[in-house]
Order: structure tokens, then C-alpha cells, then sequence
């Protein structure tokens, strides 16, 4: 819902003179608006925990006098920093005005409210009324009457020598919670368009997209109150002149409609599959991941089946509700580099692996986290000289000091996005699998395991069926890198899954049982969901069980065959939602 379709305009404020005022130039301006008043904080919030939804904006005064008696007691009409807490606290949001006097507490507001990415704006008061028909009308108007791509102009774009104050006035006519739904997705964007833009000077295609980045710029350096650097100048200045390039060519289309182009065709359904169903059966895996099957039994006597049922014990507890794993976070880290490398880079891929592990992030796999910090546990760095041919050497050290016998599931949990990237090409995708898998674990099971599931990823992609001639073409193209493969992919071909023994506490992290709970779903479930939810009740590793075959069964029946409730309740929707739709296009674009 964006603050168009928002009837409220909701103010805190106990000063009558003040109040006043402000209902008539709201009732002179914005007439189709609802004025709701409040004069304490506890009020307040209870009344937008109700109707936040339906705020199209909220204006704050910070202080709001002493306690007073109210119904009989002592009532403590609380402060606006009261009101910033709540809404940092709330998933919706809506733009906000601080506007009180109280300059150094009123910083303070701005600060919560900037840090959490919130859209604010604030106001100076001035000893008499003024500045309620000035600045305060202005910036309603600014947030509640946004320029429109069509209406951009020339002469509405700053100068690229004008003063801070028009760029970031500049910045938020643009209705950036109307073009992205949430701002979740808006905040994601321009953070990862920024780093982009640093690494390879590549700005986004669209015009909303450029004014999403001039807006999250605007939010960065208000945030800590201080002019861009010179590099954040550099940026902005590249943004500016690209939208009135845009402005002056006639291309206004908004981002909507640029992604509406993308397509809801088979392809994009099988890739959101590929990606949205690692992510879910990854997060609902969590629930039974290292369990005996007997255990998930006693976990969840009435089944597992949403993310809220997942037992909060001291493994699960570092996971918020909704949440992948490592699984899906170390798949993102390769998606990332994809995305802003536009090639597969090996040493791009290997600095985000390690980057991930070295922020403390939870459920680091043994074998990766020997690998990735090598130069403090071995006499071989992973950052090996020539990387782009040396990407392996670390892995291998570690594999050959564990007596070649190191096979663990930690590259096939992360192989899935390989099998889309430059899926039209299977040798391609083998040496990308191949190669990405290495990086981390050598052990030629480990590298079948994943071009394995890789390869059948982009077979599915490119339209193949027949899952039964499939999986007998790709056992055989792989059965090659170890003589063990064979017998997994037989037992994949059992109707029940217990031949895999995925919960046998003995081998639970075994790449090659990984790769034969995806091939036994592949073949044997009749949906998305019957498949997943088979497996993570087996226990085992579940959750990287569970993330293999979603992305397997998310190519065979699409991004539609999952339910729904499981999409909307992962708890990085929208940050996953971005990279899944850029990911289509460019791998469409490359077609």
C-alpha cells in the first residue's frame, strides 16, 4: 500500500497554538487527508499499532510536557522518541517528519529513525508560526505529492554544483515505497547497486532504479549528518547525470513496468523455483537439522510444517523464524558475484565466501571454515597467488591432510545457482560447478555431487521431462569421478525414501547422500512441497538436504508450485526477491 492509497496523516504534537495551525493548512492542502492528533506517546502508539498501515505520513514533536492526572493516576504522556522506537520496531512503514524544538533530543530521533532506514525528514521550528505554512507544508508536499517519472524535467534535476539540501530534497519527491511495495526491497537495492557501482562503475538501467539509489544515498549521509566524501560525490554525481540523460532521451518508464517485461514465462517460473526453493527448504529444513529421525518424531509429534513450529533449542535459536542457513547464504555469496561481476570470478566468489565466514555468521561447516582460514591453521594460504588458476590449492591441502577422505555437503549445498547461470551451455555449467565447488572441497565426490545436481538444473531449465532418462544420463556422466557415486544413485531410485538412511547420525553430512535425497525427490515426489517436507523429516541434514532437492523440484514444477505462506514468511523475502528478478533478467538478456 503506498502512501497514496493512505488516508491518515497522523500528528503528535500537545501544543495548542501549534495544532491549530496545522489543521488549517492541512485542511487548505490536503483536504482529501485524514488529520488524527494526538498529544501523548502511549496514545499514539497504541492507535498506529492498529492503523500504521493506512498513514500516509507522520508528523513528531518530541517533548510533550510532564505527567499529569488522567482517569484517576499519574499518566506520563511520554515523548516522540517514544513513537521513533515503535516504528523502528515496525514492520510497515510510512514517511516521517520530526518537527520539534528540542534540537539535541530531536537529533537523537533522527539517528534511530536513520539507522533503520526509515524515510524522515526534519523540520526546524521557528519562535513563531511560519514555519508550519513554510517548511512544514513543503515537506508533506514533497512526501505526499511525488514528481511522477513522467513529470521529470530538466530543471526539476540540481545542478551538479548546487547545495546538498536540493540533491536530498531532489532525492525524496521520488514515491519509493509505491514503485517497490515494501522499502525492505528499496534499501537492499541501493545498497547493493552502490557497492556495484564501486567495484565496477556499473549504475542500474531503469530510471526508478537510479532514483532508488539517489534516495538510499540520501538516507546514508543523513544518517551520520555530514556532506558526502569524495567518493560518495563521485556516485551521485554519476546518478544525477545518468537520470537527465534518461529525462532528456524520453525513457521514463517506471520499474514496474521495466520488470513487468521480464515476464512471467516458463523460464523465469523454473529460475524463481530454482532459487525461491532452495531458500524455503532450506529454512524449514532448520527445524530438523541434526535430528535422528526418531528425534524429529519427538520435535514434532504433529509434523513440521511451518517455520513458527521450529523448536527454539540452543542450534536452532541462532536462526531468526524464516531464516536459511549457510546453505543458502554461501549460494547467495556466488549469486552475488554473478550478479556484479556479470561472469563467473572466481577470486570475486572466494573473497565473498570467506568475507561470510569471517562475520561470525552461524552454521560455518568444518571443512569450509578450514579451508576459507587456512593461513592460520595450515602453512597454505586460501588467498593463493594467481587465484583465477590457484582457486583449488587450499581445498586440496586440507582434503590430502584428512587422508582423501574429506567429503562433506558443503559445496552441494550451495551448487544450485550454477545450474542457472549460462544454463544453455552444459559444459559450461560442469566447469562452473566444478571449479566454484573446488574453492572450498576437492574430493572428487564432492565435485561430482554438484555437477550433478548442477547439470540437472540447467537440463530442467532448458525444458527436459523425461526425469527418468535424465538421471540415467547424468549417473553415468558422473559415476566417472568415484566408484561410490553409482550406488547412491541407485538407492535415489527407491519409492521409499528410507533407503537413503538420511538420518544416520554416522553420515548425515555426506555429499553423496545430499546429492541422492535431491535425485530421490527429483524422481519420486509429486510436488514441492510432498517432496521437502519428506526429507526434512527424516532428519539427518535436513536443512541442506532439503535445500538441494527444493532447488531440484523448484526447476521441475516451478516457482508457483510452492505455497505461498512459505515464500512470505521467509524472513529475507525481500532482499531475495531483488536478486532472484536481477538474476532473471540478465541471464535472459544473455539468452
Amino acid at each position: 500500500m503506498s502512501p497514496l492509497s493512505r488516508s491518515y496523516i497522523t500528528i503528535l504534537e500537545d501544543n495548542l497554538e501549534r495544532k491549530a495551525e496545522m489543521k488549517r493548512y492541512l485542511g487548505e492542502f490536503f483536504s482529501t487527508r485524514s488529520a488524527i492528533f494526538f498529544d501523548n506517546a502511549p496514545d499514539a502508539i497504541a492507535w498506529l499499532k492498529e492503523c500504521l498501515q493506512f498513514c500516509a505520513l507522520i508528523s513528531l514533536d518530541r517533548d510533550l510536557g510532564s505527567s499529569y492526572w488522567r482517569d484517576g493516576e499519574i499518566f506520563d504522556p511520554g515523548t516522540g522518541r517514544d513513537v521513533v522506537d515503535y516504528l523502528v520496531a515496525a514492520k510497515v512503514q510510512c514517511p516521517v517528519i520530526i518537527h520539534s524544538s528540542n534540537y539535541a533530543e530531536a537529533g537523537g530521533m533522527e539517528v534511530a529513525l536513520g539507522f533503520s532506514d526509515r524515510l524522515y525528514k526534519r523540520v526546524f521550528p521557528s519562535r513563531d508560526l511560519d514555519w508550519i505554512g513554510t517548511d512544514w507544508v513543503n515537506t508533506i508536499k514533497i512526501f505526499l505529492q511525488p514528481i511522477a517519472n513522467a513529470d521529470l524535467t530538466e530543471l526539476l534535476i540540481p545542478a551538479v554544483d548546487a547545495a546538498w539540501e536540493n540533491f536530498w530534497e531532489f532525492a525524496l519527491t521520488y514515491n519509493v515505497i509505491n514503485d517497490w511495495d515494501n522499502l525492505e526491497k528499496a534499501i537492499f537495492f541501493g545498497k547493493q547497486s552502490k557497492q556495484y557501482y564501486g567495484n565496477n562503475n556499473i549504475l542500474p538501467s531503469s530510471l526508478s532504479e537510479l532514483r532508488t539509489c539517489l534516495w538510499a544515498e540520501r538516507n546514508y549521509w543523513q544518517r551520520y549528518g555530514v556532506e558526502p566524501d569524495e567518493n560518495g560525490t563521485i556516485y551521485i554525481r554519476a546518478i544525477l547525470e545518468r537520470i537527465r540523460e534518461k529525462v532528456r532521451s524520453g525513457e521514463t518508464e517506471s520499474r514496474k513496468n521495466n520488470s513487468n517485461k521480464i515476464k512471467n514465462t516458463n523460464l523465469a517460473d523454473k529460475i524463481r523455483g530454482v532459487i525461491y526453493g532452495q531458500a524455503v527448504g532450506d529454512a524449514l529444513g532448520l527445524g530438523a537439522e541434526g535430528l535422528l529421525k526418531s528425534q524429529v518424531s519427538i520435535y514434532y509429534p504433529d509434523g513440521l510444517q511451518n517455520y513458527s513450529q521450529i523448536v527454539r533449542d540452543r542450534h536452532r535459536s541462532c536462526w531468526v523464524y524464516g531464516d536459511w542457513t549457510d546453505d543458502t547464504d554461501m549460494m547467495l555469496c556466488i549469486l552475488d558475484s554473478l550478479l556484479a561481476q556479470q561472469r563467473l570470478n572466481l577470486w570475486d566468489i572466494g573473497i565473498r565466501f570467506y568475507q561470510w565466514a569471517s562475520a561470525g555468521n552461524p552454521g560455518l561447516g568444518y571443512s569450509t571454515h578450514c579451508v576459507l582460514f587456512s593461513r592460520y591453521l595450515s602453512a597454505i594460504d586460501f588467498f593463493q597467488p594467481d587465484f583465477e588458476n590457484n582457486y583449488y590449492v587450499a581445498a586440496q591441502h586440507f582434503w590430502e591432510s584428512y587422508g582423501k577422505e574429506a567429503a562433506a555437503n558443503g559445496g552441494v549445498m550451495r551448487t544450485s545457482i550454477l545450474g542457472v547461470w549460462e544454463y544453455l551451455f552444459p559444459e559450461k555449467v560442469r566447469e562452473n560447478a566444478s571449479k566454484v565447488c573446488q574453492i572450498t572441497h576437492y574430493d572428487p565426490r564432492c565435485v561430482a555431487s554438484c555437477v550433478a545436481v548442477s547439470l540437472t538444473i540447467s537440463a530442467l531449465l532448458r525444458g527436459v521431462t523425461n526425469i527418468e532418462n535424465l538421471v540415467a544420463e547424468i549417473a553415468a556422466e558422473v559415476a566417472q569421478y568415484h566408484s561410490e557415486i553409482w550406488e547412491y544413485f541407485e538407492r535415489s531410485k527407491a519409492t521409499s525414501i528410507e533407503a537413503l538412511q538420511l538420518g544416520d547420525e554416522r553420515s548425515m553430512g555426506y555429499t553423496l547422500k545430499t546429492m541422492s535425497a535431491g535425485f530421490w525427490a527429483l524422481q519420486n515426489a509429486p510436488s514441492y512441497a510432498d517432496g521437502v517436507l519428506q526429507i526434512i523429516h527424516e532428519g539427518g541434514d535436513a536443512d541442506t538436504n532439503a535445500a538441494v532437492a527444493g532447488a531440484m523440484l523448484g526447476a521441475k514444477f516451478g516457482y508457483e508450485s510452492i505455497p505461498k505462506l512459505w515464500i512470505e514468511e521467509l524472513a529475507y523475502k525481500a532482499e531475495l526477491e531483488v536478486r532472484v528478478e536481477q538474476l532473471i533478467e540478465l541471464v535472459m538478456s544473455n539468452e
